[in-house]
């Protein structure tokens, strides 16, 4: 058995790539259009604008594309060149739907474009590896490690993986 949810999406995340989006275009046409800037100015605008070009792609390239359930594991699928997370299901101590109202990174966290990647907490859960595209309507899946991840339907992925209908 093999099941596949895709990633849900957040609006915050989308906001937020959106805007990066076009602050990288303003700066390559600022620094394309206007003639009359000093040639120092124009390479640090085509710098920023690589720079957050950059940004864009490591997120894109981090972000969890969808979650897997299968016999014996669950796997949270990101682009190359970052590595897939397994989890064990002879491991999992804890799978439920939860609505987180904030989460607040913990250390190593980063609210990416695209989505959230890191060690996040909130006051309920304490600290929990997050990946994710969406950090409100989501699934905690404990085991020695809590992981929160958002895959769009969160209700049927847990029930999926806990084996209820």
């Amino acid at each position: 058995m093999k099941k596949y949810f895709p990633a849900g999406a957040d609006g915050t995340v989308w906001i937020v790539t959106s805007s990066l989006v076009a602050m990288a275009l303003l700066l390559l046409a600022l620094a394309g259009g206007i003639t009359s800037m000093p040639s120092a100015a124009v390479i640090a605008l085509y710098i920023a604008a690589g720079v957050i070009g950059l940004i864009l792609l490591i997120g894109w390239l981090a972000k969890p594309t969808r979650y897997e359930i299968r016999d014996e594991s669950v796997s949270i699928v990101r682009s190359w060149p970052f590595r897939r997370i397994t989890i064990r299901r002879s491991e999992i101590k804890e799978v439920r739907h939860v609505r987180l109202e904030s989460v607040m990174p913990a250390s190593a966290a980063v609210a990416w474009v695209f989505g959230y990647a890191g060690l996040f907490q909130t006051k309920d859960l304490g600290a929990f590896l997050l990946f994710a595209t969406s950090p409100r309507d989501v699934v905690l899946i404990r085991t020695n490690q809590s992981y929160v991840i958002s895959p769009a339907n969160p209700k049927r992925f847990t029930q999926d993986l806990s084996g209820k209908r």
